[in-house]
């Protein structure tokens, strides 16, 4: 019921309206820990309320552990595959730098990094906030301000959850130029464990391996949203990227996991 719902207030054009409503309840409720958070932390920047809203949850904390957590994540799953040592490293739709800020001092390693989103104010605040990575702007669709090879590693987390069919295989295609041969494409998308979530039409198309998108609103704002089967993942992949590791999501306290790809460009 919810589901469907959701999908109603899409088609009549009201979805922005109670997402930003949805925004100022959680702002005010969360307000006083999040102002106590970052009185503890007075040597760091952190974004305004609503880039932390739009791009993960509005609680400041679970932003900034979060982040570190994950970067350490990315760094542990890569090590079973690659020694990173002077490395080109991209956030491909990096958002406010939630988890590029903690990689010049997980990695290191003599690494470059590198950050890159479609929203300009994300950039000019990472660009200003951010230090140790080098961030450019990029459109909804290709290319990146990067050189052909430049990357030893690309990541994007919950980037293609946002996107049309038509943008997965330009996107794909893109990463992949940018990516060295041999370099490593780490994603997260919608798995099975999301069918759960799915209205009947939706888990129909999903287990015949088709792409699910539910638009009605601009494409990669977190309210367009994607799931992907597995079947359509290598599908994407065939002949261009060998699949290193898929790791199925499950179900988390927090709630649903994505499922996590990491490819190597052939």
């Amino acid at each position: 019921m919810k589901q469907k719902m959701v999908n109603l207030l899409r088609r009549v054009g009201l979805i922005y309206i109670i997402d930003y409503a949805r925004f100022t309840v959680i702002r005010q409720k969360n307000n006083s820990k999040n102002k106590a958070f970052k009185k503890r932390y007075p040597n760091e920047s952190f974004p305004p309320p609503y880039m932390v809203y739009e791009t993960f949850r509005l609680d400041y904390q679970r932003y900034f552990d979060s982040g570190k957590d994950t970067a350490e994540w990315i760094k542990k799953e890569i090590d079973n595959f690659k020694i990173i040592k002077n490395w080109n490293i991209l956030d491909w739709g990096c958002g406010p730098g939630r988890v590029i800020r903690h990689l010049p001092t997980i990695i290191g390693n003599d690494c470059s990094f590198f950050g890159s989103d479609y929203n300009p104010e994300y950039v000019t605040w990472c660009a200003k906030n951010i230090p140790n990575v080098t961030f450019k702007k990029n459109e909804l669709n290709p290319p990146l301000l990067f050189n052909t090879g430049e990357m030893d590693l690309v990541y994007g987390l919950s980037i293609f959850t946002h996107l049309s069919e038509h943008s997965h295989y330009e996107w794909i295609d893109e990463l992949l130029r940018v990516l060295k041969p041999g370099g490593v494409l780490f994603i997260t998308t919608h798995g099975d464990i999301t069918k759960q979530n799915m209205i009947e039409a939706e888990l129909g198309q999903y287990e015949k391996g088709e792409l699910v998108t539910r638009s009605n609103v601009k494409e990669g704002h977190r309210m367009y949203v994607a799931y992907q089967p597995p079947a359509f993942m290598e599908k994407l992949f065939a002949h261009k990227a060998k699949v290193l590791s898929h790791q199925s999501g499950k179900q988390q306290s927090w709630g649903l996991q994505q499922d996590l790809w990491i490819v190597e460009k052939l």
